[in-house]
This record gives structure tokens, C-alpha cells and sequence, in this order.
């Protein structure tokens, strides 16, 4: 049994393929918006909110919220590894 078996047969192939076309921009628009929230966690959770309410549960929450947006990184990153064309 391959992979295409388990596969939607309602999602015929011309569907299927552009789903899982890849694009430049798409792709550049996601690691900006990716280190754009890595950004805005920085300076409103980090230096704003920790330095206002300096409370372990900040810190806890900044933490969190980094650590959400570290794997969206890597999954970018593993799958800007693909074969060569």
C-alpha cells in the first residue's frame, strides 16, 4: 500500500499537486511572520512586561510563547530541504 492510497479520492491529482506546490513567496512570508512574533514577543513580553511586572508567571508566559514559535522555525527549515529540482 503506497501513500497515495490514503489519500482523499475526492482531491483529484491537478488538486492534489497544487496543493503541495511549493512558493517562494509563501515561503518567505512565513519565516518573516515567524520572526516577526519572535519579535513582538521579545519586546512586549520580555523587556516590556517582565520589566513592569516582574513576576514568574511572566516569565513563564514569555517562555511559552517562544517556545511556540521555535518548532513553527523548524519545520520551516526541514522543509526548505527538499529535493533538488
Amino acid at each position: 500500500m503506497t501513500a497515495s492510497d490514503y489519500l482523499n479520492p475526492k482531491i483529484n491529482p491537478k488538486e492534489r499537486r497544487a496543493f503541495a506546490a511549493r512558493s517562494d513567496v509563501v515561503g518567505a512570508w512565513l519565516v518573516l511572520h515567524n520572526w516577526l512574533w519572535i519579535a513582538l514577543i521579545f519586546a512586549a513580553l520580555i523587556f516590556a512586561l517582565v520589566a513592569i511586572w516582574p513576576h514568574p508567571l511572566t516569565i513563564v508566559l514569555a517562555v511559552l510563547m517562544l517556545g511556540g514559535r521555535l518548532p513553527g522555525l523548524s519545520v520551516l527549515m526541514h522543509e526548505g530541504e527538499g529535493p533538488a529540482p
